[in-house]
């Protein structure tokens, strides 16, 4: 009995050492690489993800997600079939989710895409007008942005919403043409630029397929329409949308 007490000492104090070494190692790189708010840059606790609560709670959020006929599926009304589409917040001007997106595109911050998909993936989870989704799939990059930026921001955030829901990650389309930036351009003149840029990946087989097509942010939809298109030619049974931000 006495033999099995110490053992049992023995092994409560390895483990209280192993603990305390783990904190000593957390501190440490917490000196040289502090875990700092993706927005504020103020401290974050152990219980915050990339951004503070009160960052996060100070988002814009839109509420499209949970309800018919919002602004987003206004935008496709007499031009593509869409099932349900959504964004999560608003893409306004000195928010924070302007912040985010900055750091996502320029400062190469991937976890705050991934950070941004699961954000997106949970609200759409707990909507029923996004149920049944077999495909989530990201509205691709030329390959030449692809290689010149590092990776494709709808890209993460499909990643992200796959970790939090049932549908699985597609990489279905594929970007044919290098169209130029679609940022200064009117309604129409994102329409004609974007046109048929898109093709199918010819080993991934979505006939029948309910899709969940993915993006950063929804402006006027010409993009989101090249791409609905595409997949809808190729069979998918229907094809919902959702983005991080409208603007």
């Amino acid at each position: 009995e006495t033999f099995r007490l110490s053992i049992l000492i023995y092994g409560l104090s390895f483990f209280n050492m192993i603990k305390q070494l783990r904190y000593i190692g957390s501190a440490f790189i917490e000196l040289f690489y502090p875990r700092i708010c993706a927005i504020c840059e103020g401290h974050l606790t152990e219980q915050e993800e990339l951004v503070c609560i009160r960052c996060e709670h100070h988002l814009p959020h839109s509420l499209y997600i949970d309800f018919n006929d919002n602004p987003i599926e206004k935008l496709f009304w007499g031009r593509v079939p869409v099932k349900a589409a959504g964004s999560l917040y608003f893409f306004t001007k000195g928010s924070g989710i302007q912040q985010l997106m900055h750091q996502l595109k320029y400062k190469h911050r991937k976890d705050v895409g991934h950070w941004m998909g699961r954000k997106l993936g949970k609200q759409l989870a707990s909507s029923s007008r996004f149920d049944n989704i077999d495909f989530i799939v990201p509205v691709p990059l030329h390959p030449k942005k692809k290689f010149l930026r590092g990776f494709n921001q709808s890209d993460l955030i499909a990643r992200g919403i796959e970790e939090v829901s049932k549908g699985m990650y597609a990489d279905v389309l594929q970007r044919k043409d290098d169209t130029d930036s679609q940022t200064k351009k009117g309604k129409y003149e994102r329409w004609l630029n974007v046109g048929s840029s898109f093709q199918l990946n010819p080993f991934i087989q979505i006939k029948n397929k309910n899709i969940l097509l993915v993006d950063d942010v929804i402006t006027t939809g010409a993009t989101m329409e090249g791409n609905i298109q595409t997949l809808l030619d190729g069979g998918a049974a229907s094809v919902s949308i959702a983005t991080v931000a409208s603007a």
